[in-house]
Formats: structure tokens, sequence, C-alpha cells
């Protein structure tokens, strides 16, 4: 099978070599570009995110520590046992009733 002759050859050479610096190589640039893009982005969210998760870690500590503490008050174990200070469940609020005279 004969691809043709030589001249034809040459002519899809040079359309080659036109095709590839003209239309693939800026197609490869943007995307190469995009895709730093999208890796700053990534990089800007995982941040947020472990500054975010680093917040819940830090806030599940401290509700951690403030309900042992409310477990030592009830038993009278806690800061507040030797003041003779009475602490109040959170599940039982404070509740005012009012009587008419």
């Amino acid at each position: 099978m004969r691809l043709g002759n030589q001249g034809d050859l040459m002519s899809m050479w040079r359309a080659f070599n036109l095709i590839v610096p003209l239309v693939v190589l800026p197609y490869l640039a943007a995307c190469n570009s995009q895709a730093e893009r999208r890796a700053a982005e990534l990089q800007e969210t995982s941040e947020k995110l472990d500054a975010l998760r680093q917040d819940a870690i830090e806030i599940a500590d401290r509700a951690k520590a403030a309900e042992q503490a409310a477990l030592l008050d009830d038993r009278g174990e806690g800061p507040d046992a030797d003041k003779g200070v009475d602490t109040i469940s959170p599940q039982q609020p404070d509740t005012v009733v009012y009587t008419p005279d």
C-alpha cells in the first residue's frame, strides 16, 4: 500500500508542524493553567478544612471538659463542692411560677 508521493508526505508534515504549535500547544498550556488554578483552590480549601477540623476538635475537648466538670459538681467533687454551691442541671432549668393573690 502506497501512501502517496513524497510531495503529499511533505505537505502533511508541514500541516502537522503548523497544527501542533498553533492549536495543540496553546490548548495544553490552557489545560495546565487551569490545572494549576484548581490545585491552588484545592490547597486553599484543604487549609480551610484543616482549620475547621481543628476548631471542631477544640470545641469537642471543651465540651468534654465541661461535661466532666458538671459530673464532678453533681457528685460534690468539683471545684465548687467546698464552697457549698449547688449546681443546677442544664436539663432542669429554674422555673418561676406566678400565683396571683
